[in-house]
């Protein structure tokens, strides 16, 4: 019953029909906005705000707590129009021999003259990182149809510090709970 009921909901959700031939527009359907590490940890601030709040009956803390939920909701309201009907499809790969390294281009290409902001590709472990893109190299990967306002170098050392500190964190509490 259990096995069913998930089948048909991941079946209803990605709507499975094989493989797609040229480029893939993002509509509602393909969008996912999943939580990071750093928004489970917004959420359960909120969460111990929230029942602080109701706790000490503190009118302020209501308005703080809802006030950020406010903020989060619309922040992934944006996230999703900044992405939604952007084309997507997949470059020309170089062949490689086994153990070297494989490059798969990804061309993004917006067909409206809505103004995208902060699009970029990221690393696994520092999902708010754009390593190894200079001004130019962007400029071929987004195509003509996108036009770079500003460039913007800055560091985020201190913010990098504290991800590798809590991604080491993490790991280390799974490693100790793997050993019980």
């Amino acid at each position: 019953m259990y096995a069913a009921l998930r089948n048909h909901l991941y079946n209803w959700l990605f709507q499975i029909r094989g493989p797609h031939v040229g480029p893939i527009v993002l509509v509602q359907r393909r969008v996912f906005i999943l939580p990071t590490r750093h928004g489970l940890l917004f959420a359960g601030v909120l969460l111990l705000m929230l029942v602080g709040s109701i706790n000490y009956a503190l009118s302020l803390g209501f308005v703080l707590t809802f006030l950020l939920v406010g903020l989060g909701l619309n922040a992934m309201i944006y996230t999703f129009r900044n992405l939604a009907r952007l084309s997507v499809s997949g470059g020309r790969v170089q062949p490689v021999f086994v153990g070297d390294t494989a490059s798969f281009p990804v061309h993004l290409e917006n067909p409206g003259h809505i103004s995208r902001h902060a699009i970029g590709l990221t690393d696994e472990w520092h999902g708010h990182l754009r390593p190894g893109y200079s001004l130019e190299g962007i400029r071929q990967v987004l195509g003509p149809r996108f036009e770079i306002e500003q460039a913007v170098t800055y560091s985020k050392a201190f913010s990098e510090l504290v991800d590798t500190g809590l991604n080491g964190l993490y790991l280390a509490m799974q490693r100790g709970s793997t050993r019980r």
